[in-house]
């Protein structure tokens, strides 16, 4: 079983189709899997294949970089990501109050114009047509003003918290695009030369692996 300490360590061909990959559970973990879901014709060549990488100058240095761009970007990222919770989060609740309170005025008039027309309705079955048609109208005579503000409110809620949040998305935007290209400028090179050098230390530390670029089974 892996110990600790290895976890996070690069390990030739922990998959078939991986020339390399950190180690991200005890490789005991791994090994289980393979001898208990694999073909048993792949067992054997990858068990042999699935080793650490003994030279790990190219991956500290890798790592280094990494870490550092990563703890910058963190730097950049999570201020303007928790800037922009707090507004979306302030815009939702405002949205909230000002819907429930739109709806819930809503539902009142509904409700009374509902119990009204029952009220009117329910004895009224001998004139039915007449009495419901008049109650029908008053109905929508008081409900439909209701709806049209009910939606008047509600959109312009909806455009209030639109504004307040494309603004956030755009303020976000402008300081995580920069941080993810600062990033990648700094970590795309990295790995390329990580994986150069990870090329180069393969042929020599797995000299009879069958490893086409691609897969393990070629």
């Amino acid at each position: 079983m892996a110990k600790m300490s290895e976890i996070g360590k690069p390990y030739w061909h922990i998959h078939h189709e991986s020339l390399y990959e950190n180690l991200i559970e005890p490789l005991q973990n791994r090994i289980n899997y393979i001898q208990s879901t694999k073909p048993k014709h792949e067992i054997k060549i990858r068990l042999r294949l699935l080793k650490p990488v003994q030279d790990l100058t190219a991956w500290a240095e890798y790592d280094r970089v990494v870490n550092t761009a990563q703890a910058e970007y963190d730097r950049v990222v999570n201020p303007a990501r928790a800037e922009y919770n707090r507004v979306v989060n302030t815009a939702w609740a405002e949205y909230n109050r000002v819907v429930n309170t739109a709806w819930a005025e809503y539902d009142r008039v509904v409700n009374t114009a509902w119990a009204e027309y029952d009220r009117v309705v329910n004895p009224a079955r001998a004139e039915y047509d007449r009495v419901v048609n008049t109650a029908q109208a008053e109905y929508n005579r008081v409900v439909n003003p209701a709806q049209a503000e009910d939606n008047r409110v509600v959109n312009t809620a909806q455009a209030e918290y639109d504004r307040v949040v494309n603004t956030a998305q755009a303020e976000y935007d402008r300081v995580v695009n920069p941080a993810q290209a600062e990033y990648d400028r700094v970590v795309n090179p990295a790995q390329a030369e990580y994986d150069r050098v990870m090329v180069k230390l393969h042929k020599i530390e797995c000299p009879d692996c069958p490893w086409n670029g691609k897969t393990i089974f070629p």
